[in-house]
């Protein structure tokens, strides 16, 4: 798999370092969306989240400020069967974060922000999407640290069930939907276990959580009965994969995509209709601050060779990674440029 040249999206403030945290989805029209976080121009040190949409075959359209109130970070973005995009993302206001929510079926018909109930005077962390083939929404987040899953069939009223033991350690937590079965993962602080549970469609009660390995930046995929987890593991940050195959009683053994090279974050992961993996994260070059963006593929032979996208400026970070229509895949990405921060794409060839 090779990847095109890079296409750059508009709109990002290159000026303000805190642009981060970016984000894509592929529609079932085949229009690509983009959401990241923005900083506001100085002097204001704050952020806000913008968009913008690709529709197949034609140029990045920007679209402007998507959510600015409480300094919304940490988007995470998905698609419900009938078009809907869904965005979640944290805020914080006051010392207090809550998870916020949003919908839109086209560029200009968000509906308004609203926040996720909460009991309490605690915070809410770190939300992760995922929508099943029924159009149920499901969140799921750290609430002081105890991993919460909220689900929602019209994004307005919302049930909420604990998914990891009582704790003030679980963080970051990940999901993925493959139908209507859903798989959670999280990182407990303190001891760096990744951990993994799951919810059958035809169950009531999430499995007994399980460690996976150690390291963070635990990420999920599913598709067509295939799990795929990816996490930068231990002091060296060597990018760790394991697979669950829908049936098996147990996850695979751990595999090392890159041979355990060191210096690997922020993995995401997405798999084609053949059940392919892809994957992209941000790697580090050995040259001070230099990182720059970096995929590999496994088919059902093996991995290959880790490869650099082509065209990047001297440091490249937040990155995400989907599958599109006839499997093509998506890397966008933010590299600091000449000229300061920018926010680009490139497909899979």
């Amino acid at each position: 798999m090779n990847f095109s040249p890079r296409v750059a999206i508009p709109g990002v403030n290159a000026a303000n370092p805190n642009t981060d945290d970016i984000v894509t989805v592929v529609d079932q029209r085949g229009v690509q969306w983009c959401v990241w976080r923005d900083g506001v121009p100085p002097p204001a040190n704050a952020f806000e989240l913008h968009f913008a949409r690709r529709p197949a075959g034609k140029a990045w359209k920007q679209h402007g400020v998507l959510v600015a109130q409480n300094n919304p970070h940490l988007p995470a973005l998905a698609v419900a069967p009938d078009g809907t995009k869904v965005l979640v993302f944290e805020e914080s206001a006051n010392g207090v974060h809550r998870i916020g929510v949003l919908e839109f079926t086209a560029a200009q018909a968000a509906t308004p922000r609203k926040l996720l109930p909460k009991p309490g005077a605690g915070s809410d962390f770190q939300p992760a999407l995922a929508i099943d083939a029924d159009g149920v929404r499901h969140i799921l987040f750290s609430r002081a640290g105890t991993v919460q899953h909220a689900l929602s069939l019209n994004g307005k009223q919302w049930d909420f069930e604990q998914v990891s033991a009582v704790s003030t350690q679980f963080y970051h937590p990940t999901l993925a939907a493959d139908d209507n079965d859903l798989y959670a993962a999280w990182t407990q602080a303190g001891t760096n276990q990744v951990w993994a549970a799951a919810l059958a469609a035809d169950e009531t009660h999430w499995t007994h959580a399980q460690v996976l390995g150690y390291g963070d930046q635990i990420q999920l995929a599913a598709r067509n009965g295939l799990v795929v987890a990816a996490w930068s593991e231990g002091a060296d940050h060597a990018l760790a994969v394991r697979t669950l195959e829908r049936g098996a009683s147990a996850w695979g053994d751990v595999a090392y995509p890159t041979n355990g090279k060191a210096g690997q974050f922020h993995p995401h992961i997405a798999i084609n209709s053949k059940g392919d993996i892809a994957l992209s994260w941000m790697q580090y070059m050995g040259t001070g601050e230099n990182y720059q963006i970096y995929f590999a593929s496994r088919d059902a032979n093996a991995w290959s060779k880790a490869q650099a996208l082509p065209e990047q400026g001297n440091f490249g970070e937040g990155n995400f990674i989907v599958c599109g229509q006839d499997d093509v895949m998506h890397i966008v990405y933010l590299s600091h440029e000449v000229d300061g921060k920018r926010a680009w794409s490139a497909d899979s060839q």
